[in-house]
């Protein structure tokens, strides 16, 4: 089953503007088998599995918007509402010219391409409403929902040559994009340009060439998960995410297992949970606290130095590289007990997932919503506070009193025993022999 699909039934309309009329259409969008636009109309007293509307608008939000939404991810940001230029590139409501869209999102976390739909509210008096909305966002690859963009596209313009308008925005927009899409160097300036807010030619040359130096230096994947970070896009050049990998930091020499890897298939979260779970085993954690010492040895540092390492809250981000074979360079954020240990076990999981896995030289620790950072959260909360434990100790009573009492068990903070709570149970990881050696030497 194709998980997103524009199905398009051309049909006559009348409109001065010829592009309309002739791309009018009985649409129908079906995400993982649901039609999302089902709809009823309260002035026909009818529901229908297609709305009227003009595909080219649909298809030109599309392709104006095709970096971005490829590339850019919800901004970490205090507010709960994303800015309006980034919804106007991520929700489908943008490409209006006067047609009521289905209610959807679409976001990308690097691995997946999110799509959140919601029918409109019941009381609402209007006479056209959508009746479908999913519990959760559908989580579709990224090269599913890229092969649905192009064919819809490809599709309007088919209808257009056909019907003689053989020269179009929509056409030159397009064959832009195929043509980036085809040369490497125009295809990384466009996608770190989504990556940090920018619609395509729009960030200052100078910005973009200093951007484009960092991430050669660093690495595409750590640049890419800072680029989430607000306070670090769209103003301020590229000094503020140099200064990241100048700030003093603690050398560690980590001692980690090389891990089997889970199915990448399986989504980040209940990847690092099974991670988190098979370390556990093969260090004797054990199923209650881990204490602070395993913490610390497996990351090659003295406690104390650690305790004298200068940190601030306000840091947008944590960052670790190599060194060399051995070594990695950490400049922690975290000050508060807790969030210091969560941190630290962060950085295991980063550790086992960016740098010993997929090989790159620096990681970051954001709040984010892309799949590494969801893995380093997930990963964390199991390795502190793994669920059959968690569960175990609460006894049925999940109390605000009782969350307190786990928190302070487990040594985590009250949101990752309310987080763990919302989990649920993961199969018993494999056994392995944990002889201390270190990834870092392979």
């Amino acid at each position: 089953m194709t998980p997103l699909r524009f199905d398009v039934d051309w049909r006559s309309w009348d409109d001065p503007d010829p592009l309309i009329a002739r791309t009018t259409t009985n649409l129908k969008i079906m995400l993982e088998g649901i039609c999302v636009t089902r709809n009823a109309d309260t002035w026909s007293e009818t529901t229908s599995d297609g709305v009227l509307v003009s595909a080219h608008p649909l298809a030109a939000w599309l392709a104006s918007s095709w970096w971005r939404l490829h590339h850019e991810v919800v901004p970490c940001l205090q507010e709960a509402t994303p800015p309006v230029d980034w919804r106007l590139r991520h929700e489908m409501a943008a490409a209006n010219h006067g047609y009521v869209w289905p209610l959807l999102m679409f976001t990308t976390d690097r691995r997946v391409m999110n799509v959140q739909a919601k029918p409109f509210p019941a009381n609402t008096e209007r006479s056209f409403r959508y009746l479908t909305g999913l519990p959760a966002p559908a989580a579709i690859p990224v090269p599913a929902f890229t092969e649905a963009c192009r064919n819809f596209i490809e599709a309007v313009l088919a209808r257009l040559d056909a019907a003689g308008h053989t020269d179009s925005d929509l056409k030159h927009h397009w064959e832009t994009i195929v043509a980036e899409l085809k040369d490497p160097l125009e295809t990384r300036k466009r996608r770190v340009e989504a990556q940090f807010g920018f619609d395509p030619e729009e960030c200052p040359p100078k910005l973009l060439s200093e951007l484009m130096d960092v991430e050669a230096d660093k690495g595409e994947d750590v640049i890419a998960e800072l680029a989430a970070v607000r306070s670090l896009r769209n103003g301020g050049g590229a000094l503020p995410i140099r200064e990241l990998f100048e700030l003093p930091g603690v050398v560690l020499e980590p001692e980690l297992p090389e891990l089997p890897a889970p199915s990448p298939e399986l989504s980040p979260s209940l990847r690092a949970r099974l991670d988190a779970a098979a370390l556990r085993r093969v260090v004797g954690a054990g199923d209650g606290h881990l204490k602070d010492s395993v913490l610390v040895e497996m990351l090659g540092v003295d406690a104390r130095t650690l305790d004298g390492a200068h940190v601030n809250d306000r840091r947008p981000a944590a960052i670790a590289g190599r060194i060399d074979e051995n070594r990695v360079r950490f400049v922690a954020r975290k000050r508060h007990p807790s969030a210091r240990r969560f941190e630290l076990a962060r950085l295991i999981g980063g550790c086992l997932d960016t740098i010993f896995r997929d090989g790159n030289q620096w990681l970051a620790s954001t709040d984010a919503a892309t799949a590494r950072q969801k893995y380093q959260r997930a990963f964390a909360a199991e390795f502190l506070c793994p669920f059959d434990s968690l569960a175990a100790f609460m006894d049925g009573d999940h109390s605000e009193a009782a969350i307190e009492d786990a928190a302070v068990e487990f040594g985590v903070g009250e949101r990752t025993v309310s987080a763990q709570l919302a989990t649920v149970p993961i199969p018993d990881p494999p056994i392995f022999d944990y002889d201390h050696s270190s990834p870092m030497a392979a």
